[in-house]
């Protein structure tokens, strides 16, 4: 069964209210912006180096039969994975490379995110004038 380890934010959010507004991903890391409750206020999220990522819908990802598990918070957006369908579908190689790599997981209402990286994520609170 998946383990769900819930992340600290730098801003209270529900994820049910919460979307994947934008993903980028470049040598320099990824970078996504998650919508929060606070018109013109967004969350972004860098991670330096990844290895896997896959964006899917919040539909799709509750097919895997991971939702609920042990230390799953309703309502929360982030958390560090462990014994996931994802984590365990990658492949042996991957795994024995990157000993330190660990799965993370972003759950909105609507676009989910998952990233298997060695570095954790860097939370950023990002307010838009006008």
């Amino acid at each position: 069964m998946a383990r769900y380890f819930p992340l600290e934010l730098p801003t209270a959010l529900q994820a049910v209210q919460s979307d994947l507004l934008t993903i980028e991903y470049a040598r320099e890391g990824l970078w996504a912006t998650f919508a929060t409750e606070v018109a013109g206020q967004h969350l972004e999220v860098w991670f330096p180096s990844i290895l896997v990522f896959r964006v899917l819908d919040e539909v799709w990802l509750s097919t895997e039969g991971d939702v609920g598990g042990d230390g799953h918070r309703p309502n929360h957006l982030a958390y560090r994975m462990e014994d996931s369908v994802f984590g365990a579908s990658q492949s042996r190689l991957i795994r024995e490379l990157n000993p330190e790599a660990r799965e993370y997981l972003f759950v909105t209402g609507g676009g989910c995110l998952n990233v298997i990286s060695e570095a954790e994520p860097t939370f950023v609170v990002v307010v838009h004038q006008g």
